[in-house]
């Protein structure tokens, strides 16, 4: 029985060790693994929104500028349909003409995320204008969740104090992570090395430090 077992392996070892075998081998794992990544994430997010006690929520980012406005609503739908709670976008707008195009797509953005209850993060680069961004904010700052300032802006106290954040989850390598730590009225929370997350002194945090429900991008 032991030899037996042992021509079987030794057969099987023989087949597999053929180049041409070796290459049907490897190429049809590769088609399996590109499967795996295209499919997975689809069917992890399609099934996780049926939970409504999914351990976090994941957020996406939405380039809305390149749509029309009749396309925002539908992938927007799209995007509440998938299970998303939160969506991340670029400040785009046209301060200087109330009507532009760009003006009504954002306007046509935040009525479909207040229609269907979705969070949204606004991400403010760092060479936007201060003008354009106070209009933005001025605009729609109160259809906002979440507001990530990149690389420590110049003017990030002055929009700290006038929007009242209590948290701040910075990459660690950010320049504004630094300035918070500095900053009289701020601590730091957590530092896995990567990202840093700093709160306010006047916010009571649960000894657990958790927040199930807050969005990840």
């Amino acid at each position: 029985m032991n030899k037996l077992l042992g021509n079987l392996i030794q057969g099987f070892v023989g087949f597999i060790n053929k180049s041409l075998i070796k290459n049907l081998i490897v190429i049809t794992l590769c088609i399996l693994f590109i499967f795996v990544q295209i499919f997975y994430p689809y069917q992890y997010y399609e099934t996780a929104h049926l939970n409504a006690n999914s351990p976090f929520q994941v957020g996406i980012h939405y380039v809305y500028e390149q749509d029309t406005i009749n396309q925002i609503y539908v992938e927007v739908t799209r995007i509440h349909d998938w299970g998303f709670k939160a969506i991340r976008i670029t400040l785009e707008c046209n301060p200087l003409e109330y009507n532009d195009l760009q003006n009504q797509k954002t306007d046509a953005f935040f009525s479909a995320t207040d229609n269907h209850g979705l969070a949204v993060a606004l991400v403010i680069q760092n060479l936007e204008s201060t003008d354009k961004v106070d209009y933005y904010l001025n605009r729609w700052g109160n259809h906002l969740k979440y507001i990530q300032v990149m690389n420590g802006h110049w003017r990030w106290r002055e929009w700290m104090k006038k929007y009242d954040f209590d948290l701040a989850l910075i990459p660690v390598s950010n320049a504004l992570s630094e300035l918070l730590k500095q900053e009289p009225g701020w601590r730091v929370l957590g530092d896995d090395g990567k990202q840093i997350l700093l709160v306010r002194d006047r916010v009571t945090v649960p000894v657990a430090g958790n927040t199930p429900n807050e969005p990840r991008f």
